[in-house]
């Protein structure tokens, strides 16, 4: 209520629970389906593969036949930058084959699969699949977009509770073959990406003849950043050092993972617009009021 302004429901329950979901879709006439939940801890899908399969996979698929059954025709799909895998150009680019690194990575493929079978073979049915770099940051609020947990898997969460606790932040890998030798990313704010959703919902929603039913769009800022540049933005916006230590490269780290998101200005008219330093103080408060509670 504090954030969106007005009452919502709220309905908890797990992306594969059939039963439940059919339930909730049978309660009133939904336009669309925004589906974001999943597992997203790359680290995490290379120890246990079978979880993040049975969830990400299994999960969409069950959303989907279940979305399908009620007549919901409009569906975004939360999907990730992982899929690039290893770029073999500057940008990624929506047209670029698909080569993921790590399990996490390949039940995201799996998930755009799915909605383009689904599409081919119902005219009606329309879906965005969304590539999302790396999110950060949180609603400027501070009371949305963030949870604290001890053991945070996630780039800036680790930075937040090296902070915190005073002690060293883990780089995984300083020998990428990029200007300081730690790995670049897209980094974008998370209130961007929802404005990113909420514009793909847009276009699916307008009555504009197409040639197709079926889309994907890059969501990032097109403006590379490396590890070691994110660690010295939150220590700008937190007025504080912020000690580091250099590990190993993780299996399934790749380099550069940056999104060309020509695509999504010409088509969504959207784009990223807040910069790193607000993504950084946004994440900051949220961190600050999550120990609070």
């Amino acid at each position: 209520m504090e954030v969106s302004g007005r009452e919502l429901t709220w309905i908890e329950a797990d992306v594969r629970d059939r039963l439940r979901i059919r339930e909730t879709l049978s309660q009133d006439d939904f336009d669309a389906i925004l589906h974001f939940a999943a597992l997203k801890s790359a680290p995490d899908s290379i120890r246990h593969p079978e979880r993040h399969h049975d969830v990400n996979v299994g999960g969409t698929t069950i959303l989907l036949e279940e979305t399908l059954r009620a007549g919901v025709d409009k569906f975004v799909f939360c999907s990730s930058a992982a899929v690039y895998g290893v770029q073999h150009s500057a940008r990624a680019r929506e047209t670029d084959n698909p080569c993921p690194t790590t399990p996490y990575a390949r039940t995201k493929v799996a998930g755009e699969q799915l909605l383009r079978n689904a599409a081919h073979t119902r005219v009606e049915f329309k879906t965005c699949s969304l590539r999302c770099f790396n999110p950060i940051g949180a609603h400027p609020s501070g009371l949305l977009g963030y949870h604290f947990t001890h053991q945070p898997e996630d780039l800036l969460s680790r930075v937040l509770a090296a902070r915190h606790h005073r002690r060293a932040i883990d780089i995984y890998g300083t020998d990428h073959d990029t200007s300081d030798r730690s790995a670049v990313r897209d980094f974008v704010h998370v209130v961007d990406i929802a404005d990113g959703c909420m514009a793909a919902l847009a276009f699916l929603a307008d009555g504009v003849d197409r040639n197709s039913n079926q889309w994907t769009f890059n969501l990032g800022t097109g403006r590379p950043c490396s590890v070691l540049e994110l660690i010295g933005a939150m220590e700008k916006v937190g007025e504080m050092p912020i000690l580091k230590r250099e590990r190993p490269r993780r299996a399934g780290d790749i380099s550069i993972s940056v999104a060309d998101p020509t695509s999504s200005a010409a088509t969504l008219k959207w784009q990223a617009w807040r910069s790193l330093e607000e993504a950084c103080a946004d994440a900051l408060t949220a961190f600050d009021i999550s120990l609070s509670r």
